[in-house]
């Protein structure tokens, strides 16, 4: 239970991390220039784990667009600025380009599973 809480800490700082410096216009304009884009975040020891299983599995959406409880209740104290669209919308960017960014790290680390 601490591993995953802690692991859950880190992924959600990260989010933070690319969400307090990327404006909606700035997603739109940087999806619009290249859809493999992404950006830095501080990655944490989450990054080692098997990618099946863990956070990033954890805050992936269900098939159906249904969002984990962890990621609605963060979105619900104001993870993500509403703006012109949903709190999801934004989420799911910033969520889509930090994976990219750590799929990149784990390349250059040599991690693969």
């Amino acid at each position: 239970m601490y591993e995953s809480t802690f692991d859950w800490l880190e992924f959600l700082l990260c989010l933070a991390h690319i969400d307090l410096q990327v404006t909606r216009s700035q997603l739109r304009e940087d999806k619009a220039k290249d859809p493999e884009f992404y950006y830095w975040a501080p990655a944490g020891r989450f990054l080692w784990k098997n990618l099946e299983r863990g956070v990033i599995k954890d805050t992936e959406p269900s098939q159906d667009g249904t969002l984990p409880f962890s990621v609605v209740a963060a979105l619900q104290a104001g993870f993500c600025e509403a703006g012109d669209g949903t709190r999801t919308d934004k989420y799911l960017d910033i969520r889509a380009a930090l994976g990219r960014f750590l799929g990149r790290v784990r390349q250059q680390w040599g991690v693969y599973f």
